[in-house]
């Protein structure tokens, strides 16, 4: 019966690893997207500047 106990306590020790590794990789994958954005809002600023210079 304890045998049991400490497999179960194993595989619940196990899920949770695996739970917080997803978190992880979502919360790196949040990360990645802002960045993303964030890159694509400056393009855009850029772009619109050169836009700008390119009227005078």
């Amino acid at each position: 019966f304890t045998d049991v106990t400490v497999n179960f306590t194993e595989v619940t020790v196990n899920f949770t690893e695996v739970n917080v590794n997803f978190t992880d990789v979502t919360v790196l994958f949040v990360e990645v997207t802002v960045i993303f954005t964030e890159v694509t809002v400056i393009f855009t600023e850029v772009t619109v500047l050169f836009t700008d210079v390119n009227r005078c």
